[in-house]
């Protein structure tokens, strides 16, 4: 029972390599939770680097959760998994940064953003067909 081991390769064949991000609802949410904050924050001063708290981005990536008070360990896990991917976790100096504390996120540089959405995955993967193309 199950595919053969040709149907299989077929399969990975077809999709794109395991590095390509995949962009979920969270990730996406996350994303979204980032740009809110810098069009809200014009009050920092230049050159300091946008953060928000884990508890800002679950707000964003569970919102119905957030509203009722019924947020679960999971959800902050969820959005922890999918916010390494898109910021760098940043611990504080000073109180608020010991044992148990929430992060503080700093989101990596809009190049790379770029490359984690849909539009980057979408550009490799015509870059990739392009150059099957052309091998045949």
């Amino acid at each position: 029972m199950g595919r053969s081991h040709t149907e299989m390769a077929e399969v990975r064949a077809a999709r794109g390599p395991f590095s390509d991000p995949r962009d979920g609802r969270v990730l996406r949410q996350i994303r979204l939770a980032f740009w809110s904050f810098q069009g809200l924050g014009s009050w920092r001063p230049k050159g300091t680097p946008p953060a928000v708290t884990t508890k800002w981005l679950m707000s964003f990536t569970y919102p119905w959760e957030y509203q009722r008070g019924e947020l679960k360990s999971w959800h902050r896990t969820n959005t922890i998994k999918a916010a390494r991917m898109v910021a760098i976790p940043i611990r504080g100096s000073g109180k608020g940064a010991g044992k148990g504390r929430s992060f503080t996120w700093t989101p990596i540089s809009e190049e790379v953003l770029t490359e984690r959405n849909w539009q980057g995955k979408s550009r490799r993967r015509r870059a990739r067909e392009k150059l099957e193309d052309t091998d045949i």
